[in-house]
């Protein structure tokens, strides 16, 4: 017994390796670069290329990264925006990296680590299961995926205890 296809598939089966020839793989988007596409972070990601932070961030990860929208920077006091302002890349280093924790922490996992060490001192998290929060900032939108890890958006930018 013959199988015979129907006359689309027939035209259509002898050119499928030479369609497959010219695909591409996506190209993989690290926390950096989706918080690029998404537009809502410019700050921080300037701060972060500024700060020589970003190839770090761009890695290999994992990386949990709490980062603070656009309009959240209104809600540092005029004296602690005017010193980011003007900030030394060094302090724009540890500044970012205060934002970011080396390990992949999702929403769900918050119960099982409530303080993790970002990559300058420690983060507390709280969520109870309405409310998530990271050093009472609030977690407005939880989850952002990327290859090298996740992003949590903030409501504001994490302010440090050491000076800056």
């Amino acid at each position: 017994m013959r199988l015979t296809l129907p006359k689309p598939l027939r035209l259509v089966l002898p050119l499928l390796p030479f369609a497959m020839l010219g695909a591409q793989p996506a190209a993989a988007a690290d926390v950096l670069e989706v918080a690029r596409e998404d537009g809502r972070f410019t700050r921080f990601i300037e701060m972060a290329e500024a700060s020589g932070l970003s190839d770090r961030l761009e890695g290999r990860g994992p990386f949990t990264v709490f980062i603070p929208v656009d309009e959240g920077f209104a809600e540092l006091e005029p004296a602690q925006a005017q010193r980011l302002d003007s900030a030394s890349r060094a302090t724009l280093e540890r500044w970012v990296a205060y934002h970011a924790v080396p390990a992949l922490i999702v929403r769900d996992e918050v119960v099982h680590t409530p303080v993790v060490p970002a990559l300058t001192q420690q983060l507390r998290l709280v969520d109870d299961g309405e409310r998530f929060s990271v050093n009472g900032r609030e977690v407005i939108e939880a989850d952002l995926r990327a290859d090298n890890g996740v992003i949590h958006v903030i409501d504001a930018p994490l302010v440090p205890h050491f000076p800056y």
